[in-house]
């Protein structure tokens, strides 16, 4: 598939070293294991200031995870924001005082030609004040609802209806919503009742005849609107996290932003991949953060597995996903046969890094939402979850082992765990032979559970799963803002910890993303936890925490 677009390259190859062998990105390498070295603490209070090294406001929440790199110049930690108004941000901060460096904007307009970058700019700014309008007229009408939650839930006119309230249905609405209903009528927003669904409480969204039109001219000139602006996505435009080498910065965005920086802020290059349709997938999962692997950036956003050259932001190659996903936190991975590099999708794909080729793909549907995140890899062995036909909550967990042969990969299953399996693989962790996640250690040989439990705080939708840092495994309930430790020898809990969800201190909640609306949806957003010797570095919504012993 050939694609027009812009590149912008500001250095040469010639400056380009060997990558270093320590990769950093989402999860560390995507394995959750921090190292057997961490010593993390244990025991911390955010809100009573019980070690807490420091704490770092953000501009803008993000699901995107912090990483930490050592370099020549000292400890640095990166973190993406979502847009303040249309492009996200990547910032650096000093791992040591919390102390802001730079902030860099990834904005996919510079990538535009010249002549459509005045009227994309003008358009996207206007798309994402409208969004921040319905943010807060939203918030507004959900605080009305929680005063008169009861009434209002027994009125059948309240009740949600996708086309919107009929005007007979209008004058028998409650009439302290009359402000916010005008409000909405000059805003183009559609007042459809009381929904609540996945963390949205909205009453209004965006008519539909408003925002295609935006954003079918938002496509036309080379950007991509998101599908999800008529009523707020909780997954964001900037839900990737970063990846470095050490001594770079790579970036993805759901404008199909791809951005080199070095360590100083600076934009090495930029690749702006044009959206196949008007909402072309790239928000949220559908954007999984990406991976560096023998001097090649491997990305999974937009339906599409990319190759990109780290040096210069060349597309190598790239495939559509054989089988489609609906979200997905994880990353693909890279496996090593016979010299021969692998790349493992987050579909199940296999593909040859050399030239793209595909070799074959993992049996089992991989697309439930917020639940298939591997591969998981050890050696030749590769572990995948799949979904059951005709039984949407029942999951099986296959190890396959993979061999080239004759320039093809066989695909053999070694083990299967059916039914509804506790295993979500969701941010898991793996160590040594052995996985964990949902409370349960699996050894990777034969696909039993060993004696050793360790029960998660939240094993549900989000928090399934954790990480490993020295000798611990660390999970976390992201609703309370709560950290549970515990020893892997002996599953017994050692530590713990609190964070506040959605500060006082933090953005005022009429300008937070939709989650901050309802009580039951304050929480600290789905970024991992980043572990480094004797610290714990945590992005909780709009604040980045440094944990420790001050």
């Amino acid at each position: 598939m050939k694609h027009v677009f812009f590149v912008s390259v500001l250095f040469c190859l010639s400056l380009i070293a060997n990558l270093p062998a320590a990769v950093v990105g989402w999860n560390n390498n995507g394995t959750g294991d921090f190292g057997a070295d961490c010593r993390p603490p244990l025991n911390f209070d955010g809100e009573k200031g019980l070690g807490v090294r420091w704490k770092a406001k953000l501009p803008n929440w993000s699901n995107s995870s912090p990483i930490v790199i050592q370099t020549a110049a000292g400890l640095r930690v990166f973190c993406v924001a979502e847009p303040l108004d249309y492009s996200p941000l990547l910032l650096c901060f000093d791992g040591d005082t919390g102390k802001e460096l730079w902030q860099c904007e990834l904005d996919a307009v510079p990538c535009l030609p010249q002549e459509q970058q005045a009227e994309a700019r003008a358009l996207a700014k206007k798309c994402w004040a409208r969004n921040r309008a319905l943010k807060k007229l939203n918030v507004e009408a959900w605080k009305l609802y929680q005063a008169s939650k009861a009434d209002w839930d027994a009125r059948p006119e309240l009740k949600r209806k996708d086309d919107g309230v009929t005007d007979e249905g209008r004058k028998k609405l409650p009439p302290e919503l009359e402000p916010l209903l005008k409000r909405g009528d000059e805003q183009s927003f559609l007042f459809i009742g009381i929904h609540n669904a996945w963390g949205s409480p909205s009453m209004f969204c965006i008519k539909k005849n408003s925002i295609q039109q935006d954003h079918a001219q938002l496509n036309k000139l080379g950007l991509m609107g998101s599908s999800w602006e008529m009523q707020g996505t909780w997954d964001g435009a900037a839900y990737p996290t970063p990846v470095s080498d050490g001594t770079r910065v790579w970036t993805v965005t759901m404008h199909n932003l791809y951005t080199c920086h070095d360590l100083d802020g600076k934009i090495l290059w930029q690749v702006r991949i044009p959206p196949a349709g008007i909402y072309g997938p790239g928000q949220g999962g559908f954007s999984t953060s990406p991976i560096l692997v023998d001097g090649k950036l491997i990305s999974c956003a937009g339906d599409f597995t990319r190759c990109l050259d780290v040096a210069n932001g060349k597309i190598l190659w790239e495939h559509p996903l054989t089988r489609k996903i609906d979200q997905n936190m994880a990353v693909p991975m890279a496996m090593n046969l016979a010299g021969q590099q692998y790349i493992i999708g987050i579909n199940g794909d296999i593909y040859r890094l050399s030239d793209g080729k595909v070799m074959g793909i993992l049996p089992g549907e991989t697309h439930r939402k917020g639940v298939n995140n591997g591969p998981i890899i050890d050696g030749d062995l590769v572990i995948n979850i799949g979904k059951v036909a005709g039984d949407s909550d029942a999951m099986n967990l296959t190890a396959h082992r993979l061999r080239e042969q004759s320039g093809t990969v066989m695909v053999e299953r070694v083990w299967c765990v059916e039914g509804r399996s506790p295993i979500h693989l969701s941010r898991s962790a793996w160590r040594g032979g052995r996985l964990y996640n949902g409370g349960t250690v699996v050894d990777f040989t034969t696909g039993t559970n060993v004696a050793v439990k360790l029960p998660a705080l939240n094993p549900g939708y989000c928090g399934a799963g954790g990480m490993l840092a020295g000798g611990y495994y660390l999970s976390w309930d992201f609703y309370n803002g709560k950290f549970l430790w515990r020893d892997l020898a002996t599953g017994l809990k050692v530590g713990e910890g609190k964070l506040p969800v959605n500060p006082s201190d933090g953005l005022p909640l009429t300008i937070k993303q939709e989650q901050a609306i309802g009580e039951t949806w304050r929480w600290l957003g789905a970024a991992t936890p980043f572990a480094w010797k004797d610290r714990l570095y945590v992005r909780a919504y709009d604040f980045l925490w440094c944990l420790g012993t001050p």
